[in-house]
């Protein structure tokens, strides 16, 4: 699911602590980068001022979709 570019990214990455199962970003250019990861965190909220810029998808677990649903477009 494509990640919304209006984001809170604080609440989003609140969200995904939260989740029961991995939740991985992704980037047009071939990047694979599991959020539940400190690193990650930091690579992500370091880019989070050009979101409107970058083609970010989102993969989680079904079960974890009530968290994810106000952060990705449908």
């Amino acid at each position: 699911m494509k990640l919304k570019t209006d984001i809170n990214v604080q609440e989003f990455l609140s969200a995904v602590k939260k989740c029961v199962s991995d939740v991985y970003l992704n980037t047009a250019e071939g990047d694979h980068m599991n959020l539940k990861s400190a690193l990650s965190q930091i690579v992500f909220a370091a880019a989070a001022d050009k979101l409107e810029t970058l083609e970010l998808t989102v993969e989680y677990e079904p079960l974890d979709y009530n968290l994810m649903q106000p952060y990705i477009e449908e």
